[in-house]
């Protein structure tokens, strides 16, 4: 390759030259072996010459950047990270000369960047690295090839742990992606948003995101008679979301779909071990949360057992019959290697206390009342909405939790707080209510509600312009509820990171509403009461116990008491790693509390504070309010 003019030539020498600093890096070979410093002094020498044909600016530009590349490698075998900056940086500006240049191959460039991003990913010279190339490649190709690289990104940040940087990314190219020909990447991207959603706690807008995901997928079935594996990987992954929210009757709902959709795969030959292998995990999971269900509850499960088991959920089941006080069910085989009175107790004890039950419901919602809560919490407030168990009232509950959470779901890092320690949401029917829906959001008591009346409307066949209306309502008490609720440190920044930079509206509204979505992929009658799962014959196991099969444990629960000898911590020791970085913290993690009521403190016009104190030193020093309106 000495000597060569043709750039593509050297772009395979270099291709072939990255697999010896990789080999190194692994261990598999070491720089002696295989002479590297003499290898690269050879290739950059190369690169370096063809770089200076400036007659030919295609391909001086492209041998700039193979050098670039090589450098960076390099950099990275060292631990060159200062190096490594300064190299991105000018790729950056190869990036950006290039679009002027058709004769310019930037396609193999970007693979090649995109297949490093792995690896320098914690580096912010990176990001805009990344940035440039997916404008550039929008540019020469069309938005949805620039969004592809920026999808590729947010799937090497979530796979980093930068959960937040993945939601940014992933958000904005939902809106881009939203195509025909590009469904299969829309139905990812709202797949990984819904998982980044997740692993910082916001389930409702990880629904939501997901929701989008499967109507997206499900479609190929309404318009080509055709399952495919996104449809399954979707559905599975709501009935685990549904499970964290403990919502009974909706896992119920996409378990059994789930099921359906893959023995469909399983007939054409797709292979879905891995899900298959997660379907014992669930099962399990579902174990420990009926096994934590009050006594109360446990009288609205008596149908459940043999539906359970008819829908391969055998240790759910089990569980279920010990809690009713069918003891005489569990099968002998489970107790092979234990003895004694208390084999059973201790069994179904060590399938209670399971870590697998970390982070699960205490105890799962059964929507059998006339009315149901949905909470969540965000940035530190928790909210509760309260909604009729009927049509759109859930929607409209979940819809406007899931838009909260996802247009706030990046804000610890922008600085941005919840002011309120708790909101309360209710939701009602009524018939003078304005259409789809009017809002309002009160002050009682220096404690913030906000009141919600629609009239009755199918959440399921719903028009396009009844949809983009009733989006735009939930924007607006989305927007009204951020105002009164949230502190931001600097409103400008804030405000145009969220709704210029983040495009938060968008994936707060356009892909997290229950609307529609649930109807196209359930039907427009889900089974979302347990009363809907109830079978003609099926066999009751009556509930047979006067208290909770684990009540002595219950009794004997210890107390939490606060310590209030607490001492401060040392002025030297290093605050929590959360606060130094968001990025370790979910919205789950957070809490605001206050003894202030910030309306009321406004009201009687707080002007200062004051301090008082005594001679005798047996009295510490007093705090003082100070208020105009007294």
């Amino acid at each position: 390759m000495r000597g060569s003019r043709n750039a593509h030539e050297l772009e395979l020498w270099t291709n072939l030259f990255f697999l010896l600093p990789t080999a190194v890096a692994r261990g598999a070979l070491t720089p002696e072996q295989i002479d590297l410093p003499s290898r690269t002094d050879s290739i950059l020498a190369e690169l370096d010459r063809l770089s200076r044909e400036e007659h030919r600016p295609s391909t001086a530009l492209q041998a700039r950047s193979q050098k670039l590349l090589v450098q960076l490698m390099l950099s990275r075998l060292h631990n060159q990270s200062e190096t490594m900056d300064s190299l991105i940086s000018d790729l950056k500006g190869v990036i950006e000369d290039s679009g002027s240049l058709i004769g310019y191959p930037l396609a193999p460039l970007a693979q090649i960047l995109t297949e490093l991003g792995d690896v320098p990913g914690d580096y912010p010279a990176y990001d805009e690295l990344f940035e440039t190339l997916a404008s550039t490649a929008a540019q020469r190709e069309g938005e949805v090839a620039g969004a592809r690289i920026l999808l590729t990104r947010g799937a090497q940040q979530l796979d980093a742990g930068r959960k937040y940087e993945a939601i940014r990314t992933l958000g904005r190219v939902l809106g881009r992606l939203y195509k025909h020909e590009s469904r299969a990447d829309e139905v990812r991207a709202l797949y990984l948003c819904a998982q980044a959603y997740d692993q910082v706690g916001l389930h409702w807008a990880a629904r939501g995101a997901m929701l989008s995901a499967a109507s997206i997928s499900t479609n190929e079935y309404w318009t080509n008679d055709r399952v495919n594996p996104q449809q399954a990987l979707c559905y599975h992954a709501l009935k685990w979301i549904e499970l964290q929210l403990g919502r009974l009757p909706q896992l119920l709902a996409w378990h059994e779909t789930d099921r359906a959709v893959r023995a469909v795969l399983a007939d054409r030959g797709y292979r879905m071990e891995r899900l298959a292998d997660h379907d014992v995990d669930f099962s399990r999971t579902l174990a420990i949360v009926l096994l934590r269900t009050e006594l109360w509850s446990l009288r609205e499960l008596t149908i459940l057992p043999d539906l359970l088991d008819d829908l391969d959920l055998f240790e759910a089941s089990i569980s279920l019959k010990y809690a009713l006080g069918h003891e005489d069910d569990v099968p002998e085989e489970l107790l092979r290697d234990r003895s004694g009175p208390n084999a059973k107790l201790d069994l179904f004890r060590s399938w209670r206390d399971h870590s697998a039950g970390q982070g699960f419901p205490m105890a799962p919602e059964l929507s059998t009342g006339r009315t149901v809560t949905l909470k969540s919490n965000i940035l530190g407030c928790q909210v509760s909405v309260h909604c009729s168990n009927e049509p759109p009232g859930v929607e409209l509950g979940e819809s406007l939790l899931a838009a909260l959470e996802s247009f706030l779901s990046t804000d610890p890092l922008v600085h941005m707080v919840a002011r309120e320690p708790a909101l309360t949401i209710d939701i009602r029917v009524s018939d003078f209510a304005e259409s789809p829906f009017a809002f309002e959001i009160l002050d009682r008591d220096g404690i913030p509600r906000v009141e919600i009346r629609y009239r009755a409307f199918n959440p399921n066949t719903l028009t396009p312009d009844q949809q983009v209306k009733l989006r735009n309502t939930v924007l607006e008490a989305t927007s009204g509820i951020v105002v009164q609720v949230f502190h931001m440190e600097d409103p400008d920044h804030v405000l145009k990171q969220l709704l210029h930079e983040e495009l938060a509206p968008q994936r707060a509204l356009d892909f997290t509403t229950s609307f529609v979505v649930v109807g196209n992929v359930l039907g427009h009658e889900p089974k979302t009461k347990l009363s809907s799962w109830a079978r003609e014959g099926a066999r009751p196991f009556n509930l047979m116990r006067q208290a909770p099969w684990d009540q002595v444990d219950r009794d004997q629960a210890p107390q939490i008491e606060v310590n209030r000898q607490n001492s401060p911590a040392d002025h030297k020791s290093r605050p929590p790693a959360e606060l130094l970085d968001p990025e370790t913290a979910g919205h789950h993690q957070m809490r605001t509390v206050s003894i202030i009521r910030e309306s009321l403190w406004n009201d009687a016009k707080w002007s200062g504070t004051g301090f008082e104190t005594y001679q005798d030193d047996a009295f510490p020093p007093t705090l003082i309010f100070l208020f105009n309106n007294h």
